[in-house]
């Protein structure tokens, strides 16, 4: 007879438990499976592009975005179109501000990682042409194109190079050592622009280089201009700030004395020779010559004349005044 409150028969023999006694682990697992029941909220992992105008089309990635029912960029709401758990597409709307994007599903919200600009994308870069289209380690190149003034990378077939941003419309680079023949890139935040054609890269010396120029930024018209480097032997021009000057070369091809011409601006200093064209890294601004001493010697005449003039007329005042003539003994 089983007495109220005591422990059933066990025919089988098995070993029994006390069914107040609780076992910590298999409540863990238990409380684990049943949570992974639990619905999940959406998941926004990366957000493409990043920044955009009304009416750019945006793709959201992630986990757990079937059943989505909104997207909102900074609480201005979006249309949504899910195509599958981990991707939704929508469009920038009329009104929204920079911030960050949210996904609305039946199990909660669920925000990007980082914010979503608003506004006009960036103009993409465009290399127009290189001038010149070969040249040596540390030879300078003239990039032109558009869009170039947020330049924040030049390439030389992959081997960054130093540069300037001379305008939205130029660049100058320095051929890096180590740079291999191949395009060159310029990176912007509007994307990367690649040259149509390659670059050349040649052993130093087999193209004009130059190194220095002296005096360096700016010079009178009519001065001379020291222009130093290699290869620079049997030029047949050179120009100061786009204007042709006229120079002399020395034996060794290493150096030019080129006179700074009228009508000569701001701009680079670039020599041609056979084998191509070499341009100074910075630029150079030619300034009015220095005004000739033949104007005050001549105003400083021109004013003693007057002076002489003045004081015989108070002379003659005076004699008339005690009566006497210029004529008298």
């Amino acid at each position: 007879m089983n007495v109220l409150g005591s422990s059933p028969p066990n025919p089988l023999q098995m070993p029994t438990v006390d069914r107040h006694e609780i076992d910590a682990d298999a409540i863990n697992v238990l409380a684990a499976w049943i949570g992974s029941l639990a619905p999940t909220a959406p998941v926004i992992t990366s957000v493409a592009p990043g920044s955009g105008a009304a009416g750019t089309a945006v793709t959201i990635n992630g986990a757990n975005l079937t059943g989505a029912t909104a997207v909102s960029f900074n609480g201005t709401a979006g249309s949504v179109t899910v195509v599958s758990a981990t991707k939704i597409t929508t469009t920038v709307p009329a009104g929204a501000t920079t911030g960050t994007i949210t996904v609305t599903g039946p199990n909660g919200p669920g925000s990007s990682p980082g914010v979503f600009v608003v506004g006009a994308p960036p103009s993409a870069p465009v290399i127009a042409a290189l001038a010149p289209t070969s040249g040596s380690s540390g030879s300078t190149i003239v990039i032109t194109g558009s869009a170039l003034t947020a330049t924040s990378l030049v390439t030389f077939n992959g081997a960054s190079a130093a540069f300037t941003v001379l305008a939205d419309s130029e660049v100058i680079a320095t051929v890096p050592a180590g740079a291999t023949t191949g395009t060159v890139a310029l990176t912007t935040p509007g994307g990367v622009a690649t040259s149509a054609g390659a670059f050349t890269v040649v052993a130093v010396g087999t193209v004009p280089l130059i190194t220095a120029i002296s005096p360096a930024g700016s010079g009178a018209i009519g001065t001379t201009l020291t222009i130093t480097g290699s290869g620079l032997g049997g030029a047949s021009a050179v120009t100061i700030g786009g204007s042709a000057a006229a120079f002399t070369v020395n034996g060794t091809g290493t150096q030019i004395t080129a006179t700074i011409p009228a009508g000569a601006g701001s701009g680079l200093v670039a020599v041609t020779t056979a084998s191509g064209t070499a341009t100074s890294s910075t630029t150079f601004t030619a300034t009015a010559a220095a005004a000739t001493s033949s104007g005050s010697s001549s105003s400083g005449r021109c004013g003693n004349g007057i002076f002489s003039l003045l004081g015989l007329l108070l002379l003659s005042v005076v004699l008339r005044r005690l009566r006497l003539r210029p004529s008298d003994p």
